[in-house]
């Protein structure tokens, strides 16, 4: 993709880096997209957490933990629960993965974004959260 789309020019971390090709255009890389951008805005508003942070250590922040999340979500729908997630969640998931601890702010930012952000989801024509392989056209046209 050579230029950014109009659409994703307010975005901080740019659509191209969720896709490589047309099969990566799934509902679930448009979901983890639209949640990253979220929480990177969420944390950039805070003004302790991003003193204590680049923009770029930010940017990667909102990469894993938007993908944390999302496998979050994903277990508690195959359960049949409620989409909603909790610091503990988080911190089950980035103990399988040491080198990632994140403070306590950091973790309730995201929680606290994550379980704003879902009910939309929830209503979204989209759908995504209930179809993560199937092909997403926003890639393409833009969010709604």
């Amino acid at each position: 993709m050579k230029n950014k789309p109009k659409w994703d020019e307010l975005s901080r971390i740019p659509v191209k880096n969720f896709y490589a090709t047309e099969e990566d255009k799934t509902k679930e890389n448009w979901f983890l997209y639209e949640l990253s951008n979220t929480i990177f805005d969420e944390l950039t508003y805070d003004k302790i957490v991003s003193k204590k942070y680049s923009n770029q250590k930010l940017l990667k922040l909102s990469l894993n933990l938007s993908k944390y999340a999302k496998k979050i979500i994903e277990d508690l729908l195959n359960k049949g629960r409620k989409p909603k997630i909790n610091a503990k969640d988080i911190r089950q998931k980035l103990a399988k993965n040491p080198q990632l601890s994140y403070e306590k702010r950091v973790i309730k930012i995201v929680v606290t974004t994550v379980n704003s952000f879902i009910p939309a989801c929830l209503h979204c024509p989209t759908k995504c959260i209930y179809d993560w392989k199937g092909k997403c056209y926003m890639f393409d046209r833009g969010p709604y």
